[in-house]
């Protein structure tokens, strides 16, 4: 019997193909369009919803035609490092290895029963992670050309309809979901909780409709919807005042223009890009006010952040191999919190991804997901002018997303709210699928 995309040549298939792809379409759906809901699913109860759907997409899949996925199997085994490294964080160690449970502080030993300070928190975050695995590794594995088009469609319709709720927002009620805003008033944060993390999504969301006004991949009236999709995404970005968020995102931009004039070898007129940097400038110009004013007195803000990343960075020093556990940087900071970090604030995030990851998971967890994500970035970049149209333009979306996450990421958590993890996860498997070295399954005509 042949097999399937999870389970290889001698796996086994127990529902349908046809089934089985439309249990993963309607999963993927139904996690782009609810996982912004509510504030970017940051909670405990939405992230396990998240965990169930994609477990859900997982087994469906294992009904679809089997094919040499484009991750390795090196690649894949380090996506799983993480994951056994948050199940090692909970296990009861503390009676049989206290060494590993115990930190110093304040001349004091502190011991617990686990390696996480807070293991329903670890296990939150593991769901999540997990999730974002199995729409890597699923995606790759398994979409067409027409599917990466159809997806990058959906996503793009989606991030729209939420810049509309973003900039609805600011302009007639101040709130979200009807309770009145605590923080960033004037400012457009969507569904999230706060503009940064509101930007990092609205930046992918820009990428991919610059990837379609390049390459037209729905004919000239889908290039004119991804124009128009453009202008408001980049309303809504502006207005979240987010200074990294729009520095990334014009990045972003540049590196994917660079890609596509090196991919046409000038060849192609280069009036579109024009256009766009046109339609970038006059809308910087019409909303950015109050994002000068940000850059301007950001002197303060960064003395403040850099005194946190020193004091993180000491942290991550007390457990450099195990990690406080995933999803405790709140609670391990308080080891460390010092003045001139603020007292009277409590610091739920480093404010740097990567410093989190450090902390909550250890040097060598950090550093195998470094490697994975500079090998992602390779293959991306592999071969860019041998592919087609569509596969180009998922290609490059998961280019420029990912530029805007690694660069944010240096003084932001966006991609630490699950909903844009998720997006992040669906551009790169997305364009990893147009970077298979193999051919398409028996039975079936190359796409």
């Amino acid at each position: 019997m042949p097999g399937s995309i999870l389970t290889g040549p001698n796996g086994f298939r127990f529902l349908p193909e046809s089934v089985g792809r439309a249990v993963v379409t309607g999963g993927i759906v139904l996690l782009l369009a609810a996982s912004p809901l509510p504030y970017g699913s940051v909670e405990s109860f939405p992230r396990a919803i998240i965990a169930v759907l994609a477990g859900i997409i997982g087994l469906a899949a294992m009904s679809l035609p089997a094919r040499t996925g484009a991750i390795p199997a090196w690649g894949r085994a380090l996506m799983v490092l993480p994951i056994v490294a948050m199940l090692v964080q909970m296990l009861p160690l503390g009676t049989a290895f206290p060494a590993l449970t115990s930190v110093e502080t304040l001349g004091l030993t502190v011991a617990g029963p686990a390696i996480s300070l807070a293991p329903a928190q670890t296990l939150a975050a593991a769901m999540v992670y997990a999730a974002c695995c199995v729409l890597l590794v699923v995606l790759s594995g398994t979409l067409t050309s027409a599917g990466q088009i159809w997806l990058q469609a959906l996503l793009l319709g989606i991030v729209a309809l939420y810049a509309i709720l973003g900039l609805w927002s600011i302009s007639a009620t101040q709130t979200i979901f009807g309770a009145p805003k605590a923080d960033y008033l004037g400012y457009a944060t969507g569904p999230f909780v706060n503009r940064n993390s509101f930007a990092t999504y609205l930046g992918m969301g820009l990428v991919v409709a610059f990837t379609w006004i390049l390459e037209g991949g729905g004919g000239r009236s889908g290039r004119v919807l991804a124009g128009a999709a453009f202008l408001l995404i980049l309303m809504a970005l502006i207005a979240t005042g987010s200074r990294m968020g729009i520095a990334c995102t014009i990045a972003a931009i540049g590196v994917v223009s660079l890609l596509w004039f090196m991919r046409s070898n000038g060849r192609t007129r280069p009036w579109i890009v024009l256009g766009v940097g046109v339609a970038l400038l006059a809308a910087s110009l019409l909303l950015a006010e109050v994002t000068l004013d940000r850059f301007i007195t950001f002197g303060p803000d960064l003395v403040q952040r850099l005194a946190l990343y020193e004091q993180t960075l000491h942290l991550a020093e007390k457990r450099p191999f195990t990690g406080f556990g995933a999803g405790t940087f709140e609670l391990a900071f308080q080891l460390v919190h010092r003045p001139p970090v603020d007292p009277d604030l409590i610091w739920r995030r480093a404010h740097s991804t990567y410093l989190t990851i450090l902390v909550e998971l250890g040097y060598p967890v950090a550093f195998g997901l470094a490697a994975l994500l500079v090998w992602l970035a390779i293959r991306l970049l592999r071969g860019q002018a041998r592919l087609s149209s569509q596969r180009w333009q998922a290609s490059a979306a998961a280019i420029g997303a990912l530029t805007i996450v690694a660069l944010h990421s240096l003084s932001d958590f966006s991609i630490e709210i699950p909903a844009n993890a998720i997006v992040l996860s669906v551009l790169l498997g997305s364009g990893l699928a147009g970077t298979r070295g193999d051919g398409p399954p028996a039975g079936r005509s190359k796409d």
